[in-house]
């Protein structure tokens, strides 16, 4: 939480910080999810973006980014049974999302 907060990915079992991963909200996350064979992380930022962005993480790059809404989202979850395809769920919605490549 704050401007421009980060998202750390700490190594297990030691818990030495190992990824850094910037830009992806303007004020604080509300959610993330790591994909089935956790290669991908989605997160969510709170108001006022509410953006959805996917990272590669381990590359601490941004795949894609998209507004997931107008309102809070309070989770996001990659398929286990279809790759690239997401959804969110929040305040009156459940989306689908499908990840063009």
């Amino acid at each position: 939480k704050g401007t421009n907060p980060n998202v750390y990915i700490y190594e297990y079992p030691s818990l030495r910080l190992t990824k850094v991963l910037r830009g992806g909200t303007e004020q604080a996350y509300s959610c993330g999810r790591f994909s089935p064979d956790g290669s991908k992380l989605a997160t969510v930022g709170g108001y006022p973006d509410f953006w959805l962005t996917v990272w590669d993480w381990k590359k601490e790059s941004i795949v894609l980014r998209s507004k997931a809404f107008s309102q809070d989202v309070f989770d996001v979850h990659f398929s286990p049974f279809f790759e690239g395809q997401l959804t969110s769920s929040g305040t009156g919605h459940i989306r689908f999302w499908k990840m063009a490549g």
